[in-house]
């Protein structure tokens, strides 16, 4: 099986088997809702639909990842507001994690062409990262305009006040996550390198810093006119 068939199974099949227990949750919650004597009963069904829908969506990623990796996605440019983007990625994000802190935008409107859905997804793995390991602590999503070489570009980045990392350690993970690296020890989840991919794929970059006690910061650097790196 090439890496094609096996995406392709990843990305439909996987998903379609998902799909039936996404349905009949969505029924049973509905069913409850009109009997007050069960209400206790929604809080677990609610917690079996955001499975769900988190499984559903990592294989989406993987899926994503890997024709990145393959060269099986040619992004495609399009033109969009950064801020809208941004707010489209929180918005995906924050019903999936109710009991996590709260995410503070601050994207200026920066006229984008690039490829808004691989944008997006970029912004929702380095969110839901900062969220899952930011152990309740409020999350900020920004943005400054930079430049990259001679070219005008968005510095996108996701910062928390959580309990942060020794920064031999996150050096170590990104250099793993990265699409090219040669390395097997990476056993980071598919969002970092995700992000990583789509990176590569629009000619930008990744860095972060952290340090223990004092949270962390991903900032993915991609040019506002991504034409040249697609």
């Amino acid at each position: 099986m090439d890496p094609g068939d096996l995406l392709f199974l990843i990305s439909h099949e996987l998903p379609n088997k998902l799909n039936p227990i996404g349905l009949w949750a969505d029924l049973l919650h509905t069913a409850l809702a009109s009997h007050p004597e069960l209400a206790d009963q929604l809080g677990p069904l609610s917690e079996l639909q955001r499975a769900q829908q988190q499984a559903a969506l990592a294989l989406r990623r993987l899926s994503l990842a890997g024709k990145l990796q393959f060269g099986l996605y040619r992004p495609s440019p399009s033109s969009f507001d950064l801020a809208e983007a941004a707010c489209e990625a929180v918005d995906r994000v924050t019903p999936l994690k109710p009991n996590a802190g709260r995410v503070h935008c601050d994207v200026p409107e920066v006229p984008m062409l690039a490829d808004r859905g691989l944008l997006t997804s970029a912004m929702e793995c380095l969110l839901e990262n900062a969220l899952n390991h930011g152990r309740g602590v409020d999350v900020r999503l920004g943005a400054q305009v930079t430049s990259l070489g001679e070219q005008p570009a968005i510095a996108i980045t996701v910062s928390d006040r959580g309990p942060g990392m020794l920064p031999e350690r996150l050096n170590a993970m990104l250099v793993a996550s990265q699409p090219t690296s040669p390395s097997a020890r990476y056993r980071g989840g598919i969002g970092l390198y995700l992000v990583q991919a789509v990176a590569k794929a629009m000619g930008g970059t990744l860095v972060a810093h952290s340090s223990p006690g004092q949270g962390a910061s991903f900032s993915l650097r991609v040019r506002t006119h991504n034409v040249q790196g697609l």
